[in-house]
């Protein structure tokens, strides 16, 4: 019975601009709202097509999360020679499918099509654009037919039709047109088109691109990432946010309005309270959680990453908090752990005084980890008291490659329910040590899982990423307002954090487990 397949053309890199900002990945493999492009693509892809190839280029290592999704959602991948061209890339993919394969559905690495809506037979998904750049454009013939060029000196015509990279087509047509051609791609479209008619569909309203960094991060605002109990709306060049724990929002509200001018660089503008919400300027940046997760960036960039946090810790503790600050400062390790730890226990019927049995080793019961984490965190002192972020971790991070600096967003801003901008500064390395020795944000990526046997059994594997572990490398060798993030107070305010967190991840019990599980992992660390 023949069958239509589908291939994602991902055979090369991304541009210089994006290299420089995500490091050398293939397209499909840019990070957008928690997810490699190719998630996206591929889940678009799946109901219009018997099987999915993916084209790599044979000098890119894929990581092991990359190849179990692959995998795991029966994805082929094809490698092929990056530095020949995109019809040599077609023809190579093509040559290696079954027989039964009689139609393909191709999408260029840096293309998304929303719901990527069956294409008629013999098309191509076209769009219109205003921005100057390479493209392929396709127009009429006079006998009704197709052609295809690409844009030279003369510059971009916004009233043509461009490529958008998405095409369904009849499979031994299209490999007879690159023979022809010489493996010429939009050569071969042309002899395709003359021998058989071709009609043009346009997705403008529903086609993102990622293969310019300009619009990469205007593709971008169309996905969000928001947690349910926070409603935030993009817009073309703000962020509103709204939430369900109003006293928390307009906490947030109230640290951007009194925050001193020195801090001011580091948040993106400040637009006022808007109803029961406040709205800031939309960042064009990378996150940093994407460039950790994600990114393939060098020591030295982390380097200058690390350091620009480094340098917003340093400014925020040139300005003394109040004494009063202190008892209110350490209720964040104490009462709002316990708090939350029983809200967690109540609604999973956890016993708080049980020990537990973590990767088959017997470690202490909830109750007693939190005891022994406390014990070791000095009572904070007055000198300790500064202006803080109050969630200092890379999600809430952007990262300006022109300006070497970070822009922070969500803000906590809340002490014991009073709006404040003041803190225990060991709060915010905490934050941050969560990210980077913590794996937060690979755990919210789905990418590490935790495997609940019984109540009181649970492992977590091992997770080890070559560039992850650079990154952490870099990390553990600074220090931040004169503290190591590996000191034993940091490590174990870490570990609270994760039992803290417990329960605002209730939406999502194997998310919860695995942040469970990792707590324990840390405290084993913080113990040996």
């Amino acid at each position: 019975m023949p069958k239509t397949a589908g291939i994602i053309l991902s055979g090369s890199y991304v541009a210089a601009a994006l290299v420089s900002e995500f490091g050398l990945l293939p397209p499909s493999f840019l990070p957008l709202a928690n997810k490699r492009l190719y998630c996206w693509q591929i889940e678009n892809m799946l109901p219009h097509v018997e099987s999915v190839t993916l084209a790599v280029p044979d000098n890119y290592a894929l990581d092991a999360f990359d190849e179990d999704w692959l995998t795991h959602n029966h994805v082929a991948v094809k490698l092929v020679d990056p530095a020949k061209s995109l019809g040599h890339s077609v023809a190579s993919v093509l040559s290696g499918m079954a027989d039964d394969v009689t139609e393909i559905v191709m999408l260029f690495g840096d293309t998304l099509v929303d719901g990527a809506a069956a294409l008629p037979p013999e098309s191509v998904a076209v769009g219109f654009v205003h921005e100057y750049s390479r493209w392929g454009y396709c127009r009429a013939t006079a006998n009704g037919g197709l052609e295809f060029f690409e844009n030279t000196d003369a510059g971009h015509d916004p009233s043509q039709p461009v490529v958008i990279g998405y095409f369904r087509l009849d499979r031994q047509a299209l490999q007879n047109a690159l023979k022809q051609s010489g493996n010429n791609f939009y050569a071969a479209m042309n002899i395709y088109g003359a021998a058989l008619r071709l009609a043009q569909s346009d997705r403008s309203t529903d086609w993102h691109d990622f293969g310019h960094i300009n619009a990469y991060f205007r593709s971008r605002q169309n996905f969000s990432t928001e947690r349910s109990f926070n409603k935030v709306r993009i817009e073309k060049r703000r962020v509103i946010k709204q939430g369900n724990d109003q006293a928390k929002i307009l906490a947030e509200a109230a640290w951007y309005e009194n925050i001193p001018r020195a801090l001011e660089v580091y948040a993106p503008a400040y637009l006022g309270r808007i109803g029961q919400g406040y709205a800031t300027e939309y960042m064009f940046l990378p996150s940093v959680n994407d460039l950790f997760v994600y990114g393939h960036l060098p020591e030295y960039v982390w380097g200058q990453i690390l350091g620009a946090c480094g340098e917003f810790l340093v400014v925020c503790r040139m300005h003394a908090g109040m004494a009063e600050c202190v008892p209110e400062s350490f209720s964040l390790q104490t009462e709002k752990t316990q708090s939350r730890l029983d809200q967690f226990a109540t609604s999973r019927g956890i016993d708080m005084s049980r020990g537990w049995i973590f990767n088959g080793i017997h470690i202490p019961s909830l109750h007693d980890i939190y005891l022994r984490c406390l014990a070791l965190i000095p009572l904070p002192q007055a000198s300790d008291i500064s202006i803080i972020h109050g969630d200092f971790h890379f999600a809430n991070m952007f990262f300006d490659f022109r300006s070497l600096g970070i822009k922070l967003v969500d803000p906590r801003g809340l002490l014991r329910q009073q709006p404040t901008i003041y803190g225990d500064h060991r709060y915010d390395i905490a934050k941050l040590t969560h990210s980077v020795d913590g794996l937060y944000d690979v755990i919210m990526a789905g990418i590490l899982r935790a495997e609940m046997h019984h109540d009181y059994a649970i492992d977590l594997p091992h997770y080890s990423n070559r560039h992850i572990d650079r990154v952490r490398d870099v990390f553990g060798a600074m220090t931040f307002n004169g503290l190591s993030p590996r000191s034993v107070e940091i490590r174990a305010m870490v570990v609270l954090l994760f039992l803290s967190m417990l329960p605002l991840h209730a939406d999502d019990v194997g998310r919860q487990n695995t942040l469970l599980a990792n707590a324990f992992r840390l405290f084993l660390e913080l113990e040996a």
